[in-house]
């Protein structure tokens, strides 16, 4: 028999703080209207959820289950753990350290095929060693299955997400971007609710993360373009700890030739930044030499005719904010690369 401590209603359901004779807690989730189909069906997907990640220690353990009931419910194990959102850290060190132990959880849930797809500080649990457990897989997917949409969350969910297009598991990697920047600022970076449901937000309208490399490591994360976008939590690991090490350079490695325009950058050896205009640009003194880049000084612009930069994709020694690229711009880069592919190799053959 268990006695209850606690509860609240979410979504059709009921969460409650259940008590054994021994004094030992659990969680009960349970469905509050049977005849509600939609419910019962995202009980039924948490549950294979976590019966898929049970020996992952990720994700609380289930203890008891019963479907055929005239109110389906789950039992778990007490997470005795700090919502995300209510821990309290000292440092930025302290949070990136979490956020890397965050995305190695996700990264786990990943590899089982299953994409959370409502991931926020509500559903991220954190004990004072930073161990990690997820909550609240009712709208994930597993094995590319159709998602259980329901009531988004704005302020975290991706354009994707928004739009009903496909998901993977970028989806997932934008949501933690969001989570990131309110780790480091204090708030989300823009707020759905009061703005409304809008499919572009604008970067240059967001309040900027002061260290610069952690706002390029956000705006990777978020980037609309999935192409832009870090593909795995590995990856956005990786440059975590970077970060962590010192390591100040690591925005620029890889970085593709031809930066989408509107890219403010540093030049090798450089004092002033600059921001790409153009592409593949003819110097006035000598009609034979073509430059990846022109650019203009950052932030006045162009002052005077003369002012125009012209720059190679090497000399770049550090990327300030990355550009729109959309699907234009892709298209665009292509069509750019095999045209200077073949104009080299005609350059060659003479």
């Amino acid at each position: 028999m268990y006695k209850y401590i606690g509860e609240i209603t979410k979504y059709n359901k009921k969460i409650s703080i259940i008590e054994d004779d021994y004094g030992n807690k659990f969680f009960r989730k349970q469905v509050i209207d049977n005849k509600n189909n939609d419910t019962i069906l995202s009980l039924k997907n948490e549950i294979n959820c976590l019966n898929i990640l049970e020996y992952s220690s990720i994700t609380p353990k289930i203890i008891e289950c019963n479907l055929d009931c005239e109110t389906p419910y789950f039992i778990t194990e007490y997470i005795d753990y700090s919502r995300l959102d209510h821990f309290k850290f000292s440092t930025t060190i302290q949070k990136i350290i979490c956020m890397i132990k965050i995305l190695d959880a996700i990264n786990i849930i990943h590899e089982k095929k299953i994409i959370h797809c409502d991931l926020k500080p509500q559903n991220i649990f954190v004990d004072k060693k930073y161990n990690i457990k997820i909550i609240d897989f009712e709208t994930s997917i597993i094995n590319g299955n159709k998602s259980l949409y329901k009531s988004l969350s704005l302020n975290y969910c991706s354009p994707e997400q928004i739009n009903k297009e496909r998901i993977n598991n970028q989806t997932d990697i934008f949501s933690l971007g969001i989570v990131l920047y309110q780790l480091i600022v204090g708030k989300v970076p823009f707020d759905r609710k009061k703005e409304g449901l809008y499919k572009d937000f604008k970067y240059d309208e967001i309040e900027k993360i002061k260290n610069d490399n952690l706002n390029y490591i956000f705006l990777k994360a978020v980037n609309k373009n999935l192409d832009y976008r870090y593909k795995s939590a590995k990856e956005f690991r990786k440059d975590l700890i970077k970060f962590l090490v010192g390591k100040r350079d690591y925005m620029n490695e890889n970085f593709k030739k031809y930066l989408p325009i509107g890219t403010v950058v540093m030049l090798k050896g450089g004092s002033k930044r600059l921001m790409i205009t153009g592409f593949c640009s003819v110097a006035n003194d000598d009609k034979n030499k073509v430059y990846d880049y022109s650019g203009c000084m950052y932030p006045e612009g162009f002052l005077s005719s003369d002012q125009t930069a012209l720059f190679n994709h090497d000399q770049i020694d550090k990327i300030y904010y990355m550009g729109l690229s959309d699907d234009e711009d892709k298209k665009f880069k292509e069509n750019l690369n095999l045209l200077i592919s073949k104009l080299n190799n005609q350059t060659n053959e003479s």
